[in-house]
């Protein structure tokens, strides 16, 4: 936009589209997402004049529903890729996040640095960190809370299975944390099918009381 003979960025609010255009802007990630690939073939069908509109329209639908399924493929692979990331920093008992987690920290933390680690080998992973907006990567601290809960009723469910039908005790035990909150463990104890005695820990939770009774 111009004014008074001098050239001024477009702005909405006083607020320049940085964050909009360029490279890593949204315009260009949405250039080539599923939605605008599609959108774009729509246009293009119901444009051309050789044949009917329904014909256009419905090779676009094709072919959009081509992209759709493509698109939920390659959303798979990438999920799976971070649930793995997760289950071995959980499983390894390593810490996921880092004091300084933006794009100009030397050190994003462990789940973020190996993360992208990892996308220099996975092409998938790599397209989806380059060409998605920043809240639906799945890397945010909520979508990590999620996939462990998750992982952690998978965990719990398997020990179950393999305890049903067995002798079996809970074991309790309350420690503080840095914080000084007492904490209670619970602790499974039991004897498997092969006759070996193994103790899980299935649940760390808040004790309110140190009173026997309440523990």
């Amino acid at each position: 936009m111009f004014f008074e003979g001098k050239y001024q960025p477009f702005t909405i609010d006083n607020k320049p589209w940085k964050k909009a255009t360029g490279k890593d802007g949204k315009l260009f990630k949405h250039e080539s997402s599923s939605a605008h690939k599609a959108a774009t073939e729509m246009y293009k069908a119901r444009m051309e004049e050789r044949s009917s509109v329904a014909v256009h329209l419905s090779q676009a639908y094709a072919e959009q529903l081509r992209r759709d399924k493509e698109q939920r493929e390659k959303n798979r692979a990438a999920l799976e890729s971070i649930i793995d990331v997760i289950r071995f920093l959980a499983r390894q008992n390593i810490s996921f996040r880092g004091h300084r987690e933006g794009k100009d920290s030397d050190n994003r933390g462990n789940f973020l640095e190996l993360i992208h680690f990892i996308a220099k080998y996975n092409p998938v992973l790599q397209d989806r960190l380059g060409s998605n907006p920043q809240n639906i990567l799945w890397l945010s601290p909520e979508i990590q809370n999620e996939l462990l809960h998750l992982l952690s009723l998978e965990v719990v469910s398997q020990i179950a299975d393999d305890l049903r039908g067995s002798c079996f005790s809970i074991l309790c035990d309350e420690v503080s944390d840095r914080s000084n909150s007492e904490l209670m463990s619970i602790i499974l104890r039991y004897v498997t099918t092969f006759g070996f005695i193994r103790e899980v820990v299935v649940g760390l939770n808040k004790a309110d009381s140190t009173v026997a009774a309440n523990l």
